[in-house]
């Protein structure tokens, strides 16, 4: 509880702070008029507010790009422990607005409850697949993007491909209640495997071209 309060205070501190800031704004404006454009039936919208938990990320591991991050004590719970449990709890956040959200989109279109399900599913998904990825990429930047970016879209095309003529709700009964648990689980298994991954990698450099120069700017 106490590295998880002291993470959300150094978000403050974070690598020009304004600039994510403005970028989470804007992530979250479009996530937002997509949501209200396509009633909540278009993946995006959910994905862009579920991206949250990936600034907190990057904006406390930036801090390693720091010499005296790097010779204090607490450079390991910088790079493996803190940015793990803080974007764990905006994810877990965030997946309970967007889970009331798709329940009261459901209440108003009813019609379209198959759809506000399969959307949830794929979003929880690529949620998991990125959490892991945030685990790696910091460290294998070029090789991580590349495998991250090929199970995507093959996972992407092969569920789009199969929810075209079917629908989760056709196989699960309560499917909504039980995709809220899924993504729950699936937000507290992903961050156990990407501090797994955080910590089996610790002794690795900081990828150049992950932190993007942010070594010599924080010297």
């Amino acid at each position: 509880m106490k590295d998880l309060v002291l993470g959300f205070k150094l978000l403050r501190y974070g690598y020009k702070l304004k600039t994510n800031v403005m970028m989470l704004g804007l992530f979250t404006a479009i996530g937002l008029l997509t949501e209200i454009s396509s009633h909540g039936t278009n993946m995006i919208g959910g994905f862009y507010f579920m991206l949250t938990g990936m600034f907190a990320y990057q904006m406390i591991i930036y801090m390693n790009a720091s010499d005296y991050v790097q010779s204090s004590a607490m450079k390991r719970k910088l790079e493996v422990g803190m940015p793990v449990i803080v974007s764990t709890v905006v994810y877990l956040v965030m997946l309970t607005i967007l889970v009331a959200e798709k329940y009261i989109l459901i209440r108003m279109y009813p019609e379209n409850t198959a759809q506000y399900q399969d959307t949830l599913f794929m979003i929880i998904m690529i949620l998991f697949g990125a959490m892991i990825f945030c685990g790696v990429c910091y460290k294998y930047f070029v090789a991580s993007f590349i495998v991250f970016m090929v199970l995507i879209m093959t996972c992407m095309s092969t569920a789009n491909y199969w929810l075209a003529d079917h629908h989760i709700s056709e196989y699960v009964s309560s499917a909504f209640v039980k995709l809220a648990i899924l993504g729950y689980a699936a937000i507290i298994v992903g961050g156990v495997i990407e501090y797994l991954l955080s910590s089996l990698l610790y002794r690795k450099q900081l990828s150049e071209l992950a932190m993007s120069g942010l070594s010599k700017s924080m010297k």
